[in-house]
């Protein structure tokens, strides 16, 4: 059978066509990929708005989600305890309200623990939103009664690794 010039051009058009199809197609996972890099952004802006029903939403439709946030949560998690605690020892130690050079300094000092006074801060400004530290208007920093049992939680179950024990 002698095919046409055209009938010939006409399908290698069409192969050439397939072949970018192949090439440059997104493939399922890539789609799922974005797809969930969408809806990690749309849960963090849903995060740091602290709207509940939103965030339960979220995570009960997309379970990932809650293994996702689980490591990163007890990593924060444990800063802001660790922050929480140092407070507490200086809150006890100063008598009254912390100042945040004081806090750093227990921090470096009690718990061998080195942030930046802005990380702290922030840690704090959280903190303040769950109802476990207060801002004191003439500056320094308190515990709240939830605080303070996390605080005491907190040192009950490190005592032995920070030396506070004499």
């Amino acid at each position: 059978m002698v095919q046409s010039a055209t009938s010939r051009e006409l399908k290698n058009k069409n192969s050439e066509n397939q072949i970018s199809y192949i090439l440059f197609r997104k493939r399922p996972e890539q789609t799922l990929m974005f797809k969930k890099k969408k809806i990690r952004e749309e849960f963090d802006e849903i995060f740091k708005s602290g709207d509940e029903e939103k965030i339960k939403t979220m995570l009960a439709e997309n379970p990932w989600l809650l293994e996702e946030w689980q490591g990163k949560m007890d990593t924060t998690i444990e800063g802001q305890k660790e922050i929480i605690a140092a407070l507490g020892v200086m809150e006890d130690e100063l008598v009254g309200p912390v100042p945040i050079d004081e806090l750093s300094y227990s921090l470096r000092v009690d718990f061998n623990i080195q942030k930046e006074e802005a990380e702290i801060l922030n840690i704090l400004a959280e903190s303040e939103t769950l109802g476990l530290v207060k801002k004191v208007q003439g500056g320094g920093w308190t515990l709240t009664v939830e605080g303070g049992k996390v605080c005491d939680n907190y040192l009950n179950t490190h005592i032995g690794n920070l030396g506070l024990n004499s």
